[in-house]
């Protein structure tokens, strides 16, 4: 599993410079945020996390998240505005961007990997 992360971590590394990106890895490799996507407003900080992982998406696996995340850090709340989903050999699956009624903002569950990428994003910059 950590050759896997590591080889993200490298492709990641390498897409960065072609696309000027600039991924931060974070707590044990389980997640990455794209500090030069952070922008910042009174009340939120939004930015790009990718975050490993593996599960299923309409019967197909995939190995990582890559968020579009929106953070209020004072509320300690955070709510997804696009998810895309990747295998392991970093081809996309599928994703979506929310709009409207579908961004929900949520509460950050204290001592989880939320809190800390909440931390990390609202930190940065």
């Amino acid at each position: 599993m950590k050759k896997i992360i590591y080889l993200f971590f490298l492709i990641f590394l390498l897409t960065s410079i072609s696309y000027a990106s600039d991924w931060q890895l974070f707590e044990d490799d389980a997640f990455l945020i794209d500090k030069s996507s952070i922008t910042k407003t009174n009340n939120s900080v939004k930015a790009w996390v990718i975050v490993v992982g593996h599960g299923k998406i309409n019967n197909k696996n995939f190995a990582y998240m890559k968020n579009y995340m929106d953070f209020r850090c004072k509320e300690k709340t955070s709510a997804n505005l696009e998810i895309h989903f990747y295998n392991k050999k970093d081809n996309y699956i599928e994703g979506s961007t929310l709009e409207g009624n579908l961004i929900k903002y949520a509460r950050i569950v204290p001592d989880s990997r939320g809190e800390k990428i909440l931390n990390a994003v609202c930190n940065m910059k």
